[in-house]
């Protein structure tokens, strides 16, 4: 089964992942960055808020990045190029502005996750 990871401390949002995993693959849901760690090497695809507290998203993302080549999509608040870049050179598979769809979150994961 396809396990994707799903890290953001606001419930909502970790709700509206939940919901993008298609029927059948599984979804774990990680309110910070060190709740999600146990389960990075299990993870088929991480779903990641980029601002989390404590260690932020991009810190997260070159710690996932030192463990495993797994795809992360990187959701985000910020619409600035340069913060995308960043994300992106530390390893962001992509990033994607918020408010994102539950339906644009599945079409990705069903194209990304092998």
């Amino acid at each position: 089964m396809r396990l994707i990871l799903c890290v953001d401390d606001d419930p909502f949002m970790l709700q509206l992942y939940a919901m993008s995993v298609p029927e059948g693959w599984r979804a774990e849901l990680a309110a910070s960055a060190e709740d999600a760690m146990p389960s990075v090497e299990r993870a088929s695809a991480i779903i990641l808020d980029a601002g989390l507290p404590g260690m932020s998203g991009a810190e997260f993302l070159g710690w996932v990045r030192a463990q495993s080549d797994v795809p992360v999509l990187v959701v985000t608040g910020e619409e600035s190029s340069e913060r995308h870049a960043e994300l992106r050179a530390r390893g962001a598979s992509e990033v994607r502005v918020k408010p994102v769809r539950p339906a644009d979150l599945r079409s990705w994961l069903e194209l990304n996750v092998r």
